[in-house]
């Protein structure tokens, strides 16, 4: 299953996060963060290195100031592509999802996410999605939501876990296993992720 993040302003993904919730997800990823001009998206990272050079680029230009939203993705639902990467567009923002919303078959061009996000485009707003979360809930049953929007507002619906060290919101557990808290591994999170990634393929 995918893993979707939530990271509130100033609110860091670690490395090790991130290489664990990529490894075990590894059919793309993506990012929404806020700039100038309002919610923008670096998604199709297809390798990790790219990935976390992303995340650490656009944390350090943006991450302070407004929250962001990451994605790794395991394909369940449509082709394995760039464009179904999530982040998805909405107006006046982006979404991630986790989790299965109906089938659209391997052949598909479009995941099944990729299409709610295009068939509910206009109609993902914060207020009704803060307002509507408690009956979202009961339709997505153990899925996850996540929003941004271009004020710098965010949301989730479901149940998220919040990492008590770097308030970070996961999806689910998966962030917490692999090679990043393997103590046989020479890894932490001040390394950058060029350093780890070579001696991880030594």
């Amino acid at each position: 299953m995918c893993i979707a993040i939530i990271a509130p302003a100033g609110c860091r993904v670690g490395h090790r996060h991130l290489v664990n919730s990529f490894n075990g997800n590894s059919d793309g990823a993506g990012i929404a963060f806020v700039n100038e001009r309002g919610v923008s998206l670096s998604k199709g990272h297809m390798d990790l290195p790219s990935f976390i050079k992303a995340y650490d680029d656009l944390y350090t230009k943006f991450g302070n100031d407004n929250a962001m939203l990451l994605h790794c993705r395991i394909a369940t639902a449509g082709a394995v592509t760039k464009s179904n990467c999530h982040p998805f567009l909405i107006k006046g923002g982006a979404m991630i999802h986790n989790g299965h919303l109906w089938s659209t078959g391997w052949e598909s061009e479009k995941s099944d996410t990729r299409e709610f996000a295009e068939i509910f485009y206009n109609i993902l707003d914060y207020d009704s999605i803060t307002k509507a979360a408690s009956s979202l809930e009961e339709i997505i049953g153990w899925d996850k939501l996540g929003f941004l929007y271009d004020d710098g507002q965010w949301a989730k619906v479901g149940e998220w876990i919040e990492d008590e060290v770097t308030g970070v919101f996961f999806s689910n557990s998966g962030y917490m296993t692999g090679v990043g808290n393997n103590p046989n591994t020479d890894f932490n999170d001040d390394w950058d992720y060029a350093n780890w990634w070579e001696k991880a393929q030594a």
